[in-house]
């Protein structure tokens, strides 16, 4: 999240419990919702002084609570997904954050709109949301291969037309190792190393060596933590396709 709210916080690092699991979890409903109690919302107007554009959370925003099991084993079954160990129990103790972030965006090179858009995922009510997350992948690697010259040797060769090109990336997105749609542009690895990926175009990084880096990193801002760069320390050389795009 772009974080454009103001937020009135701090966190003392000693606090934060060392390893994923409930009491972790806890902590961060408590620490989060702590938070965004003290948050105030950027309005257009704030947008529309500072020139940007970007998505910011809610004053009073709540997760939105735990997915039973038979829940999460339908959800694996409609998308075709398996989610890693730690993101089960997430969305078993946390799942989704409500109402959804808000925001403002260009609709051209000088005005701006108000806009609105999931925070972390709902699994049960952002289904359009999350398979325009997957669609994305797709549809910006494509673009850097039209307008980028992306076309890595391991490809193979490159197509003469465009819909082979396509059809070729599609493929190669299809064999490899899913990314499960957290927020945002942000995917964890439905393989080992299960980190957490920041996806934009062919433009990939390492947004978080497990579950538990990840929600630090991506909620820093809003509780005020330093970065470490620990967060991002994970090793994705070796994961099938995805670890060679990984800059």
């Amino acid at each position: 999240m772009s974080g454009h709210t103001r937020s009135v916080t701090g966190v003392d690092i000693e606090s934060i419990p060392p390893h994923f699991g409930r009491a972790f979890l806890d902590w961060l409903r408590a620490a989060t919702e702590s938070a965004w109690d003290r948050t105030v919302e950027w309005t257009l107007a704030d947008y529309q002084r500072a020139g940007v554009g970007g998505l910011g959370w809610r004053t009073g925003t709540r997760w939105s609570g735990s997915l039973a099991e038979p829940q999460i084993d339908d959800i694996e079954r409609r998308h075709g997904l398996r989610f890693p160990p730690q993101h089960r129990f997430f969305l078993g103790v946390l799942h989704a954050t409500q109402p959804r972030c808000r925001g403002a965006g260009f609709i051209d090179d000088r005005n701006m709109i108000e806009d609105e858009a999931p925070g972390f995922y709902n699994w049960l009510t952002d289904d359009h949301a999350i398979r325009a997350a997957l669609a994305e992948l797709i549809d910006g690697l494509v673009f850097d291969v039209e307008n980028n010259a992306l076309w890595p040797a391991s490809w193979g060769p490159r197509p003469g037309g465009v819909s082979e090109r396509r059809a070729r990336v599609e493929e190669l997105v299809a064999r490899a190792p899913k990314l499960i749609p957290i927020i945002g542009h942000r995917f964890i690895l439905d393989a080992e190393p299960h980190a957490v990926l920041s996806v934009y175009q062919s433009d990939i990084i390492v947004y978080g060596a497990d579950l538990r880096s990840f929600l630090l990193h991506e909620l820093q801002s809003l509780l005020e933590l330093e970065h470490d760069p620990q967060w991002e320390n994970a090793d994705v050389s070796r994961v099938p396709f995805w670890g060679e795009l990984v800059g």
